[in-house]
């Protein structure tokens, strides 16, 4: 997929939509972006997205940093849950 849409990463997750109102909404996320990684733990699919969002939940971190990859641009995106 990173080729298909000339991505300059090669793992992470793609976000294909984001619900309005959600925290991801709130935090700046687009469609479009690849999140690469959670609190700097690289993400390589979507299962360890949901994996480290749960523990985040669980542990009652609300609060936690994505970086995010736009275009061609790397960004730290910090999300409330």
């Amino acid at each position: 997929m990173a080729k298909y849409f000339r991505l300059p990463v090669e793992k992470g997750v793609l976000v294909v939509g984001v619900l309005p109102g959600s925290p991801a909404d709130d935090a700046g996320i687009r469609q479009g972006d690849v999140i690469t990684a959670i609190d700097d733990e690289e993400l390589s699919s979507i299962v360890q997205l949901k994996v480290h969002l749960a523990r985040k939940f669980i542990e009652g971190n609300r609060v936690f940093d994505l970086t995010v990859v736009r275009g061609r641009t790397r960004y730290r995106i910090k999300v409330s849950i």
